[in-house]
């Protein structure tokens, strides 16, 4: 498994693999390759046999101060042999060394597996996610109401190193 930045050649597979599950958003290619072509930098995408299985997308915000998970999504094909630790700690590092203060993200309520990985992943290198608010949009397309909480997470100096979460490495 691989590790690497998004990349404009990616837009497919991403959407494929965000298609495949009901927990994430699908945006049109025009929005992927807004963030290949601005914020390729702080995405990453996990590869297995030349074929995407995770996606991480983060956006700087605010001068750089906070780092927000746009995206996160590990093919559930190979949740439990592989997880998306490997991305997640890949923004984490890239967050330490570029001078981010926080992480933040957004997570469906209904999300549970989402929640539990990023919380967990986090736990692992002494993070803490915490809750930053609730909110509810209401989607006119699909009818529906999306109520999701904002998270926050304080990246600190002295966060556990991590061995495997450079680029090229899951």
């Amino acid at each position: 498994m691989h590790i690497r930045h998004f990349a404009k050649e990616d837009i497919n597979g991403v959407q494929l693999l965000i298609s495949s599950q009901r927990s994430l958003v699908l945006y049109p290619p025009y929005t992927y390759w807004l963030i290949s072509h601005f914020f390729a930098s702080t995405s990453f995408v996990l590869e297995h046999e030349g074929r995407i299985i995770g996606y991480i997308g983060g956006l700087p915000i605010n001068n750089k101060k906070i780092l927000f998970i746009w995206h996160y999504i590990a093919h559930t094909t190979f949740r439990g042999r592989i997880s998306g630790y490997g991305l997640i700690n890949t923004v984490i590092d890239l967050g330490l060394e570029q001078g981010y203060q926080f992480l933040q993200c957004t997570i469906r309520q209904d999300n549970l597996k989402s929640y539990n990985s990023m919380k967990r992943a986090l736990q692992r290198r002494g993070l803490k996610l915490e809750p930053r608010g609730t909110e509810r949009l209401y989607d006119v397309t699909s009818n529906e109401t999306i109520t999701f909480n904002m998270y926050q997470c304080p990246l600190q100096c002295d966060v556990t190193p991590n061995q495997k979460s450079k680029p090229g490495e899951a």
